[in-house]
C-alpha cells in the first residue's frame, strides 16, 4: 500500500486505457451504451450564460471593490456538472463521502460500495481501516468503471465551532484535489462533501467548495494532466450550484460583475481556507500547495488537520441504526425537546414582559400594520432597518414574542420588505432557523402566508434552502412579490403602513398603476 493509503493493485496500470477496454474489465453488468464519457460531459465554458437583471442586485452596495474571479475560459474547460447515475460515468477517479469507519449508510456512499465489489469492502477493512477527518484515502475502483476511489471524510457542524468546521470541509475538499495531482487523474468526479444531515449549512458549505475547487483550478489551468472536475449534484444540490457558480466562474464580464455583490467578504486564503479574520492568519500550518519554479513535490504535505480528533468533528453513528436500537429512547427525546422549546419560550416571554424595547421600537423594524381583505393581522418586517449586528438576536426574539404572542392564536400575515437592504441587513441562515426553533407552533400553524417584496437572488436562495432543509411545511406559504401594488389584491392600501423609502423604491423600479388589482391573487408578482 502506498504512503496515501491507495492499495497496489491498480497503480501502475496505464491512464490512458480505451473506453471499451475499461468497460470491459468492469463487472458486466454496465453496457459501454449506457455510460458516460467524462470527456462527453458539456464543460461550464461551454453551457450558456444566462442573462442577469441589473437591478437583482444593483441596491446592494458591492462586497468587493473590484470582481474577485476573473472570466478565464482556461478555468472553466476544466469544469463540468452532472446531473445522473455515477456509476455509469467513466472518470479517472470518483470521491466517496463517507465517515471515520468508512461504512457512511448516505444514498452515494452505499450505492458506491455496493457497485465495486466485494474486494473494495475487504480492503477498506483490512488495509484502509479508517479515516480522519478532513484526510482522503485511495483505492482502486474495481468493479467501478472508474479507475480510482479516493475516500473523504467531512465534519459535523456546530456553530460554536464553526471556523473549525469550515477549515476541516475545506480540507477534505482539498486532501481530494491533492490526490488527483498527486496521482495524475485527469478526471474527478466529487459530490458535495458537506451534508444538511450532519447539520452544515447547504449555502456555506457549497461557498467553500467552489471557491475551494476555483482556486486549484486557478494553479493548475495549464496543466495537461488535470484535465476535468465534475461537479455531482442531485436535484437539490443543483439548484444551488447553479445560482453560484456563475459567481466563483463568470463565463461573461455581467457575471464578473455579479460577483462583486453575490460573493461573499471572505473568500478565505490562497487556497481558499477559511481565514480568522481577526488574526488574519490561516488556520493551517502551511500552504498544500508550494509555489516553486521546478514541478512540485507532493511527497512533502501535510494534510493532517488538527481538528481530526476534536469531538465536534467526528461522525455520528448511522441516524437510522440509533432509530432502530432504541426507539423508545427516541420518542423519550423528542418529549423532552418539545418541553425545552416550550420552557424556553414561555422564559423569553416572562423576560420580554419586564424588558424596554423603546430603542428597536423606535427602529421600526416590525411593527403591526392592519387587517388583510379576510380580517388577518397583518405584521411587517423592514429589512432594512435590522441588522444582526446591531440587534442582539435575543433582544429581537424577545420583543417578537411580546407584540405577536396574543395575535397568533388565530391566522396572521407577514409582509417582508427587502427592498433597498445591503449585506449588513442580511439575516443568516443559523439566525433563522434558531428563531424558527424558538417560536411555538401557534406561529408555523396559524401562518397564513409570508409575503416578501421587492426579493433578490440572496433572499430568493436563503428562503429557497431555508424551507428546503429545516421545514417544507412553509414552502406553500411563501409569495414572492416584485412590487407593492401586487399586496393591494389581498390587503387593502389604507391598512398596510409602509416606509416612504419601500414605495420611493417600488415607483423607481416598477413605475405607477402597474397590477390590476380587480381581482384577488395571492401569487401576483412572482
Amino acid at each position: 500500500m502506498s504512503e496515501s493509503g491507495m492499495p497496489s493493485r491498480g497503480l501502475g496500470e496505464p491512464q490512458n486505457e480505451k473506453l471499451s477496454d475499461r468497460v470491459s474489465s468492469s463487472s458486466g453488468c454496465i453496457e459501454a451504451s449506457d455510460t458516460v464519457s467524462d470527456l462527453e460531459i458539456k464543460t461550464w465554458h461551454e453551457t450558456p450564460a444566462q442573462e442577469i437583471e441589473q437591478r437583482e442586485f444593483q441596491q446592494d452596495e458591492p462586497n468587493h471593490t473590484s470582481p474577485p474571479f476573473d472570466v478565464s475560459s482556461a478555468v472553466n474547460k476544466k469544469l463540468a456538472v452532472h446531473q445522473g447515475d455515477f456509476t455509469k460515468l467513466m472518470v479517472d477517479a470518483l470521491v466517496n463521502p463517507t465517515n471515520e469507519h468508512l461504512n457512511d449508510k448516505n444514498l452515494f456512499s452505499r450505492t458506491l460500495i455496493e457497485r465495486a465489489g466485494p474486494q473494495l469492502k475487504k480492503d477498506l477493512h483490512t488495509e484502509i481501516k479508517s479515516c480522519r477527518t478532513g484526510e482522503a484515502r485511495i483505492t482502486g475502483g474495481y468493479d467501478l468503471l472508474c479507475r480510482h476511489i479516493i475516500h473523504t471524510v467531512g465534519p459535523r457542524y456546530q456553530q460554536k465551532y464553526l471556523s473549525a468546521s469550515e477549515s476541516a470541509l475545506h480540507s477534505s475538499y482539498r486532501s481530494c484535489l491533492t490526490l488527483m495531482k498527486e496521482h495524475k487523474i485527469r478526471t474527478l468526479a466529487i459530490p458535495p462533501l458537506h451534508s444538511s444531515r450532519r447539520g452544515f449549512p447547504p449555502i456555506e458549505g457549497a461557498h467553500l467548495a467552489l471557491r475551494t475547487i476555483r482556486r486549484f483550478l486557478e494553479e493548475f489551468a495549464h496543466d495537461e494532466c488535470i484535465q476535468r472536475i465534475i461537479l455531482l449534484l442531485d436535484k437539490v444540490d443543483l439548484e444551488i450550484y447553479l445560482l453560484l457558480l456563475p459567481l466563483y466562474f463568470p463565463r461573461t464580464k455581467a457575471e464578473q460583475i455579479r460577483g462583486s455583490h453575490g460573493l461573499p467578504k471572505d473568500l478565505g486564503g490562497k487556497y481558499g481556507e477559511p481565514v480568522i479574520p481577526e488574526r488574519q492568519i490561516r488556520i493551517q500550518d502551511k500552504p498544500f500547495f508550494r509555489s516553486t519554479e521546478n514541478e512540485t513535490d507532493f511527497s512533502e504535505l501535510d494534510m493532517s488537520v488538527c481538528v481530526g480528533k476534536s469531538s465536534f468533528a467526528r461522525m455520528q453513528n448511522d441516524v437510522d441504526q440509533v432509530r432502530k436500537s432504541g426507539r423508545q429512547r427516541d420518542s423519550t427525546d423528542t418529549l423532552t425537546s418539545e418541553i425545552s422549546r416550550k420552557n424556553r419560550y414561555d422564559r423569553l416571554l416572562r423576560k420580554a414582559k419586564v424588558m424596554d424595547f423603546r430603542e428597536i421600537r423606535e427602529a421600526n423594524i416590525i411593527y403591526k400594520s392592519g387587517l388583510d381583505k379576510q380580517g388577518r393581522s397583518v405584521f411587517v418586517f423592514v429589512g432594512k432597518n435590522y441588522s444582526p449586528s446591531e440587534t442582539l438576536f435575543e433582544v429581537l426574539c424577545c420583543y417578537i414574542i411580546r407584540m405577536m404572542d396574543k395575535e397568533v392564536a388565530s391566522p396572521f400575515v407577514i409582509v417582508y420588505l427587502h427592498s433597498m437592504t445591503s449585506n449588513k441587513n442580511h439575516v443568516t441562515y443559523s439566525i433563522l432557523r434558531e428563531l424558527y426553533q424558538t417560536l411555538d407552533y401557534r406561529y408555523k400553524k396559524n401562518l397564513h402566508s409570508l409575503y416578501i417584496v421587492h426579493p433578490t437572488l440572496w433572499s430568493r436562495l436563503s428562503m429557497w434552502w431555508f424551507t428546503t432543509i429545516t421545514t417544507s411545511g412553509l414552502t406553500g406559504k411563501i409569495r414572492l412579490t416584485s412590487g407593492i401594488e401586487y399586496l393591494y389584491m389581498n390587503i387593502a392600501p389604507d391598512q398596510l403602513n409602509l416606509p416612504q423609502f419601500v414605495l420611493d423604491y417600488d415607483y423607481s423600479i416598477n413605475g405607477a398603476r402597474y397590477c390590476d388589482t380587480s381581482a384577488p391573487n395571492e401569487n401576483a408578482g412572482l
